[in-house]
């Protein structure tokens, strides 16, 4: 449960909640349980366990270990705490932290404006991904249908490829590579994306590298003759042109000749339904997307900063893309 500040009014938006409040919420969450049960004192025994009291005046409740979680309640006593980074924390084997994948970069602060884009990919979201993504989404609120991203990735997919941003792994599941055992590496920030997609991918024996696709990817130069990034800049933060350093990633990963393809999601300079509208307004409040301010315009000038050879195609909302490394 996770409390802002009850000093707030109920009706605080969504807006109006700062950084310094989320930090502060997310500190109490993380640390309620381990200091309520430091100050705690035991009264006495009963058949069922002990039985603590938890600060002047609130009520008792069996506890059958300290480190059983206890529902935080408004009013009750908390000891002053400072902020721990989850970098910051000893050990690996808590609670909604995975152990950091050998040789890659480590789990990103919350915060970071890189996190909220694919903070949203939980495990139990995962599972129902592609029905709400390509079931709902793209075929209603984008109107760019599964069936053509697929058709994307059969026209440009190689026998050496990096796919970015992998989500369930739905549609390199599907598409058709040019060779029965592709070597297939997936990179993504969420270590629950890359244990989903890895699993149903599992034929392929595929590698699979966790990093920001904004920072140095730490892959040998030259290796892919495919690089996607499907469904991936518009969860990007910043503007179009600073997403762009991704592109001068891949153009560096990619082999000579290779290509780079994808899609995303247009905020503007494309036709966009009421409800799709309110969709990406909503998402980009919640920093799960940025893309208010993305348009085939500037999605080309960045592809064009580092790839002369390129293809950007509007279908609906969403804009499929291409680009070619020269031999």
């Amino acid at each position: 449960m996770l409390v802002v500040n009850h000093a707030h009014s109920s009706e605080q938006s969504l807006a109006e909640v700062t950084v310094e409040e989320l930090d502060r919420a997310w500190a109490v969450n993380a640390r309620a349980p381990v200091l309520l049960a430091q100050r705690s004192t035991p009264a006495r025994s009963t058949r069922d366990g002990p039985r603590w009291s938890c600060g002047k005046g609130s009520r008792s409740a069996s506890r059958r270990s300290v480190g059983h979680t206890r529902r935080y309640r408004p009013g009750t006593c908390l000891a002053s705490i400072h902020r721990q980074r989850l970098d910051h924390r000893s050990g690996d084997r808590r609670r909604g932290r995975f152990p950091p994948l050998t040789g890659q970069t480590q789990t990103p602060d919350r915060l970071d404006a890189a996190h909220a884009g694919q903070a949203v990919y939980t495990r139990s979201f995962l599972s129902v991904y592609d029905a709400v993504v390509y079931g709902f989404n793209s075929p209603v609120l984008w109107r760019c249908p599964k069936e053509r991203v697929i058709a994307h990735y059969d026209a440009n997919v190689s026998a050496r490829h990096l796919d970015i941003g992998v989500a369930t792994g739905a549609l390199l599941d599907t598409c058709r590579f040019p060779v029965a055992a592709p070597e297939l590496t997936l990179m993504d920030l969420n270590p629950n994306s890359l244990a989903a997609a890895s699993a149903r991918l599992a034929r392929y024996a595929p590698r699979t590298h966790r990093a920001n696709v904004l920072e140095d990817w730490h892959l040998e130069p030259g290796t892919y003759d495919s690089v996607a990034m499907t469904h991936l800049l518009h969860c990007l933060p910043g503007p179009m042109s600073a997403k762009g350093v991704a592109f001068a990633h891949a153009h560096r990963a990619l082999a000579p000749g290779g290509t780079l393809f994808g899609a995303t999601i247009l905020g503007k300079g494309v036709p966009i339904s009421p409800l799709a509208r309110a969709f990406l307004a909503l998402s980009n409040a919640r920093g799960i997307l940025d893309n208010r301010d993305d348009d085939p315009a500037s999605l080309d000038r960045a592809l064009a900063a580092i790839f002369p050879t390129r293809t950007v195609t509007i279908h609906g909302t969403v804009a499929l893309f291409t680009a070619h490394k020269p031999r």
